[in-house]
């Protein structure tokens, strides 16, 4: 007997903006932390990843056509606000409008991470998460964020909490590179 699953049953896939997206230097994004880490420590960069800023529509539809009908996609902090607060970046807007139209378009749901190791360059390196005040800008993008993004029915804050505090902070294998 062939089992299936409950017809609600979500079936899905992963993407982290920064590891996928590619285009870090496209239509007015800002820089990460992980930019000048790279830089400095590695030989790789996140361009062009798996392009998905210009392929999600090909990678939505072979989603629908191989039954994924959920994705966790994370927004870029850095494409909406470049330096993470401030004037709000239309083009980095738009991207992720067309990206949640193509995902209810292709029938995959869209599970929206607002946070996914990327704090914009500019508030890492005056403290990250350790400077109240770039917690106040995080709160400021997550709000626009839920308001602008209203096609938006799941949302998580943070991916992975505790690898940030322990990547950062005690191993230091993550931007800024700490061992506590």
């Amino acid at each position: 007997m062939v089992k299936t699953l409950p017809k609600d049953f979500i079936f899905g896939g992963a993407t982290a903006a920064y590891q996928a997206e590619g285009a870090t230097k496209t239509d007015g994004k800002g820089r990460v932390a992980w930019d000048k880490y790279l830089e400095d420590n590695y030989w790789y960069t996140a361009e062009p990843a798996s392009d998905f800023y210009n392929r999600y529509p090909v990678d939505l539809e072979l989603s629908e056509q191989f039954g994924v009908n959920g994705i966790r996609i994370s927004i870029a902090w850095s494409r909406i606000f470049p330096t993470g607060f401030g004037e709000v970046n239309p083009k980095g807007v738009e991207f992720y409008h067309k990206l949640f139209a193509e995902c209810h378009k292709r029938h995959v749901e869209p599970f929206v991470t607002l946070h996914h190791f990327d704090t914009p360059e500019t508030l890492h390196s005056n403290g990250d998460f350790l400077n109240r005040d770039n917690i106040e800008h995080f709160v400021n993008y997550a709000a626009f964020c839920f308001k602008e993004f209203s096609e938006v029915n799941y949302w998580t804050t943070f991916n992975e909490i505790g690898p940030i505090g322990d990547g950062q902070y005690l191993v230091g294998k993550f931007p800024p590179g700490i061992q506590y």
